[in-house]
């Protein structure tokens, strides 16, 4: 976590906006907020803020800057979810995100689940389960555009940082 998102984290979840000209204060974070996407901002809420209220609002804007013409838009603010979801929370459920499980005599071995990486791996049949969707359709349409959701979070998170650093002027 860079300097620019914890303070964000704390300022999001202190809801404190003094302002003191000698250090960056919460004012100061919420100003630079001001300075990055929509999506961007949304997401670092979600992401950084945990503002569980943000969630569904984020996912719909995700779901218009995804959605194609034609497309039904209930499986497009579905795949958002998913995709939100899935970037926001990315610890392994089952370890917690250590990595290792403790049995209940006392020995510590790999998580099974994400293989050791604390990371959660999301299998496809969830994600076509969630999604209301066949294998067929899925690998056929929805598999890639769960990508393309995924890289947007990402392009967005990346670019919020950039600017975040850059108003709060971050080395």
């Amino acid at each position: 976590m860079t300097i620019a998102e914890k303070q964000v984290a704390r300022t999001l979840s202190k809801g404190s906006l003094k302002h003191d000209p000698l250090i960056t204060s919460g004012a100061d974070v919420v100003g630079a907020m001001a300075f990055t996407s929509k999506l961007g901002s949304m997401l670092w809420r979600v992401k950084w803020g945990n503002d569980k209220g943000a969630v569904r609002p984020t996912a719909i804007l995700l779901s218009k800057k995804l959605r194609r013409s034609g497309e039904a838009s209930r499986y497009i603010l579905r795949l958002a979810m998913i995709a939100l979801q899935e970037y926001v929370d990315t610890r392994c459920h089952h370890c917690k995100g250590r990595g290792h499980v403790i049995n209940a005599d006392k020995v510590v071995s790999s998580c099974t689940h994400c293989e050791g990486t604390g990371i959660a791996r999301i299998s496809d049949q969830r994600r076509m389960r969630t999604l209301g969707c066949n294998e067929h359709a899925y690998h056929q349409k929805w598999k890639q555009r769960l990508e393309q959701a995924h890289s947007m979070l990402s392009e967005h998170d990346s670019d919020t940082g950039h600017v975040m650093r850059k108003q709060l002027k971050e080395n």
